[in-house]
C-alpha cells in the first residue's frame, strides 16, 4: 500500500514539535500567525506545546535574587495557569513583588 502523498498534513515526533515550539517561543509572533507560516495545525501546535511543556521552566527565564532574609519569616504562594508555584516572603519589597508578578504574567 503506497502512502497518500496529497495529505494536506503528516504526523510529526515529538522532536519535530518540540522545534517548532521553541521556533515560535522565539519568533515573537502569535501561536496562529507562527502556524499560519508554517502551514501547521493549530490545534495540533497547541496540543503538542501543552504535551511537550508539561512540567518544563526554562531556566533562563529565572532572575537571581540576592539578600539576606529571616530563615523563619512567613511566605505566601502564587501559583501561576503554567502550574509555577512562586513562594513569596512576606517582607517584599512592593515594587520587586510588582516585577515578580509582571514577569510571572509573561510565563
Amino acid at each position: 500500500m503506497h502512502k497518500n502523498s496529497n495529505k494536506k498534513y503528516q504526523k510529526h515526533d515529538p522532536e519535530y514539535w518540540s522545534t517548532h515550539i521553541t521556533s515560535w517561543q522565539k519568533s515573537g509572533i502569535s501561536q496562529k500567525e507562527y502556524c499560519r507560516q508554517n502551514n501547521i495545525p493549530l490545534t495540533s501546535f497547541g496540543n503538542w506545546k501543552k504535551k511537550i511543556n508539561i512540567g518544563f521552566v526554562d531556566p533562563s527565564s529565572f532572575i537571581e535574587l540576592k539578600g539576606h532574609f529571616p530563615a523563619q519569616e512567613e511566605y505566601f504562594e502564587l501559583q501561576t495557569g503554567s502550574g509555577l508555584t512562586l513562594r513569596i516572603r512576606e517582607s517584599i519589597e512592593p515594587e520587586l513583588l510588582q516585577n515578580i508578578l509582571i514577569a510571572a504574567r509573561g510565563m
